[in-house]
């Protein structure tokens, strides 16, 4: 799914899902389910949810059932700390989701001789150093801030 803020409701989720697949996304989200049950049934498939610490309680578990049920669709979660930190806060009302959980991952965020070098690639060469250490400064929120969590969640849960 592209940058959109995610702090919708599970029809308006459902229905970025089926659009974002291919599928139809009129109608209920039962009806969204069983559109992208259907149209996804012959294949493997993995959808990634990037910023999905936005994601409420109730589209997280709307989206369990994809999950759940066929075809069984992998779900990746993309997000900052926050995203970590909701399964934790929230242990109780996500607790369907304890023995789905694969992994997660705390990744680092990108160096600054990487920030430099999409700059340029974005941005152009004829930017002066100088310039190109401003932007990156200006963008550097905090260390922890830079750094992101990803969560992945598959039929018959952790089994490693």
């Amino acid at each position: 799914m592209r940058h959109r803020t995610l702090h919708e409701d599970p029809p308006d989720l459902m229905k970025r899902v089926a659009e974002s697949c291919g599928a139809i996304g009129l109608g209920s989200v039962d009806r969204i389910l069983r559109n992208l049950r259907f149209d996804l049934s012959e294949r493997k498939v993995l959808l990634v949810f990037d910023e999905a610490q936005h994601l409420s309680i109730e589209c997280l578990e709307t989206l369990r059932e994809l999950l759940d049920q066929p075809p069984h669709c992998g779900l990746l979660f993309a997000g900052t700390h926050e995203l970590e930190a909701i399964f934790t806060r929230q242990a109780l009302e996500l607790e369907q989701w304890r023995s789905r959980f694969h992994a997660g991952q705390a990744l680092p965020g990108i160096s600054e001789e990487e920030a430099a070098d999409i700059v340029h690639s974005e941005l152009g060469l004829g930017l002066s150093q100088w310039k190109i250490q401003k932007l990156i400064a200006k963008s550097r929120i905090t260390t922890y801030a830079t750094e992101a969590s990803t969560a992945m969640f598959r039929p018959g849960g952790y089994s490693g």
